[in-house]
């Protein structure tokens, strides 16, 4: 039986490689536990985002409507308003 050896080259190319591959499998895991955090994290963020979007909407339109009521209301007070003033000069003409 003949014995074949292994260079130096050889042997610290190996090593770099089992060392690679050692990193790489670690890395792997580590993204596949980060990816089983991150997956409801996202969907939490995404129920978040539409729970920001019904919260503007609905503040939106309080906005709107609480807008409606003070156009209601400043029309009302100038009708008022005008009101008076017919009646003042009423007043003061009789």
């Amino acid at each position: 039986m003949i014995k074949e050896y292994v260079s130096k080259e050889q042997l610290d190319a190996h090593r770099k490689l089992v060392n690679l591959a050692w990193s790489l499998g670690t890395s792997l895991h580590r993204l596949e536990n980060y990816q089983e955090l991150i997956r409801p994290a996202f969907f939490y963020l995404k129920d978040e985002k539409n729970q920001d979007e019904f919260i503007a909407k609905t503040f939106l339109t309080m906005l709107e409507e609480e807008i409606s009521i003070v156009k209601k209301m400043d029309r009302d007070i100038y009708a008022v308003l005008f009101n008076l003033r017919i009646n003042d000069e009423q007043n003061r003409n009789s």
